[in-house]
């Protein structure tokens, strides 16, 4: 459903927010992977 091969600021959005949090985690592995990107450079946007 969403394309996150080439992470960024819009993605790390997406997978940052609560709603998707859950989604996320079901969706697959990979997305997960992105998940723990997302909680180490959470600064970065934030």
């Amino acid at each position: 459903m969403f394309d996150l091969i080439v992470p960024t600021k819009l993605h790390y959005f997406l997978i940052c927010f609560p709603f998707w949090e859950t989604f996320v985690y079901l969706k697959s592995v990979k997305l997960l992977i992105y998940r723990v990107g997302c909680l180490k450079n959470g600064k970065l946007l934030f």
